[in-house]
């Protein structure tokens, strides 16, 4: 009714065929609303931005994670000139953070996540935080980055005992919460050492 779906072939009266795209599609909209709680008006609108192609599992996966890191399915966007009057920030300022891959927009376009991570990077550098951190945010990310795209190759190609929603739901799984979850555990576990044998004002 909302026009997720397309038309089924319908053979009989009482019997529809749906094709491996709609499963896809279906199970896409499954994962959306028990993830994130989305609602079908939601989903619709990130399907009409998104436009995914349900019969190609890779791009499946880099435009759901395109789609969370967006932040939400707001579709507004902003130019640079809106981004620059709002923040009051130089043209300068704001091509490094682009130049440093800080800040990732997409064709001069900047969606709310964009807007956020530029909130903190700006909030970053008047604490005086060092940027090298974040470089090697950048630098980690491109390593991970090439390492993941061969494990998805992988596993939704060479693996033909692992049925899709499994391989699927392992390619998300493995991305969107093991990966934080190392990640976080590391930086607490650090902080804990840390906490434990000196203050922070001694670090």
């Amino acid at each position: 009714k909302e026009g997720l779906l397309p038309e089924p072939k319908k053979l009989k009266p009482n019997v529809h065929l749906y094709s491996d795209e709609v499963i896809n599609r279906i199970k896409l909209i499954k994962y959306f609303q028990i993830n994130f709680s989305y609602s079908i008006s939601q989903i619709k609108k990130i399907f009409d931005i998104k436009k995914f192609d349900f019969g190609n599992d890779i791009d499946i996966l880099i435009k759901l994670l395109d789609t969370i890191s967006g932040g939400n399915d707001n579709p507004l966007l902003y130019s640079s000139e809106e981004v620059l009057k709002h923040f009051d920030i130089s043209e300068k300022l704001l091509a490094q953070f682009i130049r440093d891959e800080f800040l990732l927009p997409k064709k001069d376009s900047y969606n709310q996540k964009d807007l956020d991570i530029l909130t903190i990077l700006l909030e970053s550098k008047k604490s005086g935080i060092d940027e090298e951190l974040f470089k090697e945010y950048v630098k980690s990310a491109h390593k991970l980055a090439i390492l993941e795209y061969k494990m998805a190759s992988k596993l939704l190609k060479n693996n033909p005992k692992c049925n899709l929603n499994f391989k699927q739901k392992l390619l998300f799984d493995v991305i969107l919460t093991l990966k934080p979850y190392i990640f976080n555990k590391q930086t607490i576990r650090q902080h804990t050492q840390k906490i434990s044998g000196e203050s922070y004002e001694n670090l």
